[in-house]
């Protein structure tokens, strides 16, 4: 987009942590959805965050279309959220549905209809495809998908499409423990080709298939817990370990001060 005023481009990033562990409760929201202002259970804590986030970036939409012309608005989280299911609460320790879904919306004035496309779609789309819809050229080490045609030509998405996943324990402490830290990090690795869906524990030595066309809350494995990964799991896991020991060991980080590394085991990054 640009400002009324310049024809010079404007790109915002706006990051919302919540909704987010640790769960607030937002009590002023809260009351509108009849949650318990002193006794709210986690779930119930999580809607009121979602309901300030949600007021906030209504308030910030509106804002932005008073002072930029035509702007692309791209609203995208970065992860779901485990809110009990499979004895789990939070993120990133498994490769669940509720961890891999996630909301993601495009909005361009009049230019793009609304309305909804299925297909299998991934974070790293976003890029590529916003690109696409300004005119713009992706470079060529973009993975990711350009849905411009699917969004504004009424091409068909790409229903054949893979997608691939890992979960890893999260932040890496120091520069001493960063290689052993990535490779040992892996907790899972995943792959989805239509309705079937594959995960392997990496250390566990886990696999599980399940069909989510009929089963959607992945209770039952279609196969035995020790069975080997398939071979393009195997290969994708493969892909995942040489990702994370093939970089330049000068952009290693540096120790985390003790202010930031609270800040990161709160959210849950670091054990």
């Amino acid at each position: 987009s640009h400002t009324a005023s310049s024809d010079r481009p404007v790109f915002a990033w706006v990051h919302y942590v919540e909704p987010h562990a640790p769960y607030r409760n937002w009590r002023e929201y809260g009351e509108a959805l009849g949650v318990d202002a002193r006794n709210a259970p986690p779930a119930d804590r999580y809607d009121t965050e979602i309901a300030y986030v949600d007021d906030a970036i209504g308030r910030l939409v509106e804002r932005a279309g008073r002072l930029l012309h035509d702007p692309v608005i791209v609203f995208v989280s970065d992860h779901g959220e485990s809110l009990g299911e499979h004895d789990y609460w939070g993120h990133g320790r498994n490769l669940y549905e509720p961890t891999l879904r996630i909301p993601m919306a495009i909005a361009w004035g009049d230019r793009l209809s609304g309305g909804r496309v299925a297909g299998p779609a991934l974070i790293t789309d976003i890029a590529p495809t916003v690109l696409g819809l300004i005119g713009g050229d992706a470079p060529d080490g973009f993975s990711g998908f350009d849905w411009t045609g699917v969004l504004t030509a009424d091409a068909e998405p790409p229903t054949d499409r893979v997608t691939h996943y890992q979960a890893h324990r999260g932040a890496v402490m120091s520069r001493h423990e960063s290689d052993l830290a990535r490779r040992s990090g892996v907790i899972e690795v995943g792959l989805i080709d239509g309705p079937i869906k594959e995960t392997f524990r990496t250390q566990r030595q886990v696999r599980r298939v399940f069909d989510l066309s009929e089963d959607p809350g992945e209770l039952h494995s279609r196969t035995a817990p020790k069975d080997n990964p398939s071979e393009a799991l195997d290969g994708w896991m493969r892909e995942v370990f040489t990702g994370l020991t093939s970089f330049d060991v000068d952009a290693t980080p540096e120790p985390l001060d003790e202010e930031s590394a609270a800040n990161l085991k709160s959210l849950g990054y670091i054990d």
